[in-house]
């Protein structure tokens, strides 16, 4: 009876078990979650089954594994089921990389990037390039409706394909993508720079600048736009794909160094406005000066990424102290200028040196830290969330008769300092009770139990149904 009894619990722990059954990659790097027989048969995989069909590997809630092999003998169909130990599951896959060593590159091929890269492409294709092609190609004048649809239609179809054909059988990695992605849209704000640098007297001749000139103007103006636009944004995009190779770019690597080209171009454009630049006959100094910074950020921030190893949750927090630093320096400026100023000099100066100051902070920070993704972002929804509180408050306390708006500046800023601290404050608490200087691992497996007189297990595989690991954190 106790025997019975016994055989039901477990029964009913490994019906379980199996139910919550999560599948794993064999090879994370290239997304192979299933070996078939055309791989097995290419990468000399599996070749103890004589009629080998396909492979899937199972992660169980006790994280242990479990390996399926399904096989033919004659014309029956058979399932071959080991369960594995987190040890053996390591040993296994190392046993399947060192034997497609030299056999199959593809499944080895780091390809994680490969899909954010396919629907940067997309997106940009759907939202700028078709529209562009069409506007370059002057199609809107056409009688006919077909020409700029079929237009718009291939541009756009193709902005998949040919990524998508020329990354197949090659690596692309997460910052590759990214910073593909990145040279496509600044790429398009750059080559716009570039053409009204080289002719700036867009849409009219007016003495006074009008900054409309830029957007809207005559229909060659828009043509010569768009154009450079296109040109450096293709560049730009191909250009950031092989540079994250070239220097070996991580995901928050290459963040960093995006980080450092936006906030170069934004130094300039601000420098810009403090010398008064903007005016029809300066604006291309102007320009060229946003040009220039954001050279000089992109440079910067290489070297940020050389000294030190940033993750994405780094790159995160950083952009959320450079924002930060800004609105704090506003808000101490808007107390000592009257409502009645238009001058945005002040403002511009400050927000300068509230950016400068922010960046520094942070990068104080992150000294000694790697934040994780999650908590980079739990920061900046911190940050945020507690600034727009603290404005939410401040509406609320100014009388509806007033336009001054220091509380309003001071609400802001107060809250997106508390936010920020506040998660840090969380995120630290969370670092310290995960950081331990060992990791122990204790697996249960029952279903071992069941397997140890099975007839499709091979001699030499013994199932452990308990293990236990220790691991040092140096």
């Amino acid at each position: 009876m106790k025997k019975i009894i016994i055989s039901v619990i477990f029964s009913l722990i490994a019906i379980f078990v199996m139910a919550q059954e999560k599948q794993v990659p064999f090879f994370p790097e290239s997304g192979t979650y299933t070996i078939t027989k055309k791989i097995a048969a290419k990468s000399g995989l599996f070749t103890e089954y004589k009629n080998f069909e396909e492979a899937n590997m199972y992660i169980l809630p006790d994280s242990s594994f479990v390996l399926e092999v399904d096989y033919t003998e004659g014309n029956q169909k058979l399932k071959d089921r080991k369960a594995m130990s987190k040890q053996e599951e390591a040993a296994f896959i190392l046993q399947l990389r060192n034997k497609t060593q030299g056999k199959d590159s593809s499944l080895s091929l780091d390809q994680s990037g490969r899909p954010a890269l396919l629907l940067g492409s997309t997106i940009m294709g759907l939202g700028y390039y078709a529209n562009a092609m069409n506007v370059m190609l002057n199609t809107y004048d056409n009688d006919s409706y077909k020409i700029p649809m079929a237009t718009y239609m291939l541009t756009a179809g193709l902005s998949f394909v040919i990524p998508y054909t020329t990354t197949k059988d090659i690596p692309v990695s997460r910052a590759q993508a990214s910073l593909m992605f990145h040279g496509q849209t600044r790429g398009i704000l750059h080559g716009m720079a570039i053409a009204y640098i080289i002719d700036h007297d867009y849409g009219n001749d007016n003495n006074q600048y009008d900054p409309y000139d830029y957007v809207d103007g005559e229909e060659n103006d828009r043509r010569i736009r768009l154009t450079f636009g296109t040109l450096l944004s293709a560049g730009e995009g191909v250009m950031g794909f092989h540079i994250a190779k070239k220097w070996n770019f991580s995901r928050g690597d290459a963040s960093i160094f995006q980080l450092g080209g936006d906030a170069g171009a934004g130094f300039g454009l601000l420098v810009s406005d403090a010398f008064d630049l903007y005016d029809k006959p300066t604006a291309q100094a102007a320009l060229g000066l946003g040009m220039i910074g954001s050279a000089a950020g992109y440079y910067f921030g290489k070297k940020l990424a050389d000294r030190h190893e940033y993750t994405l949750g780094d790159a995160i927090t950083l952009r959320t102290t450079l924002f930060m630093g800004g609105l704090v320096s506003n808000t101490i400026v808007n107390y000592f200028v009257p409502d009645n100023n238009d001058n945005s000099k002040p403002y511009t100066m400050a927000t300068i040196a509230g950016c400068a100051a922010g960046t520094y902070f942070g990068m104080k920070q992150l000294e000694g830290k790697n934040l994780t993704n999650g908590q980079g972002i739990l920061i900046g929804l911190g940050s945020t969330a507690g600034s727009l509180i603290g404005l939410g408050l401040g509406f609320l306390a100014m009388p509806e008769d007033s336009n001054n708006t220091d509380i309003l500046f001071t609400g802001a800023s107060l809250g997106a300092i508390g936010g920020y601290f506040l998660s840090s404050k969380f995120i630290r608490k969370k670092i310290a009770y995960n950081n331990n200087n060992f990791d122990i691992n204790l697996a249960f497996n029952p279903t071992a139990l069941f397997l140890q007189n099975s007839n499709n297990l091979r001699p030499d595989y013994v199932p452990s149904a308990a293990s236990l690991s220790l691991r040092w954190v140096l």
